[in-house]
């Protein structure tokens, strides 16, 4: 099975042309190597996968040309014990990087100054 297939019946992109750019942009890694979209993948096969919202590295568990319900294309991948512990730690990043987010700008917007004023009151600022 085609590389940038598993990905869209994964549901890891919407459609497979977002899946083949983002192999083709060299941010789909297969066995610690950069592949083209049209790579056949094999059941056992470690892939990296970098996305906006972070880096996750999965297995291969089963191939299914189908693109499915979420419950199914969870079935066809186990993500890494190594995967999941550094997706945790970004999600639990310091609540300080919210001031660095906003310093880009002039001054916080109305949005951002409620926030500050919430971690503000919670004590962690």
């Amino acid at each position: 099975m085609r590389i940038d297939k598993w990905l869209w019946a994964a549901r890891f992109y919407k459609t497979r042309s977002r899946a083949k750019n983002a192999v083709v942009a060299g941010k789909i890694i297969v066995n610690g190597e950069r592949c083209k979209a049209s790579k056949d993948v094999k059941v056992g096969d470690s892939i990296d996968i970098r996305m906006k919202a972070g880096r996750i590295v999965v297995i291969v568990r089963q191939l299914n040309a189908n693109r499915g319900s979420a419950t199914i294309a969870q079935e066809m991948y186990e993500e890494t014990e190594a995967s999941k512990a550094e997706r945790t730690r970004q999600r639990e990043r310091d609540p300080n990087d919210l001031y660095i987010a906003t310093a880009k700008h002039a001054k916080p917007d109305k949005a951002e100054r409620r926030k500050l004023a919430r971690l503000k009151q919670r004590g962690h600022l």
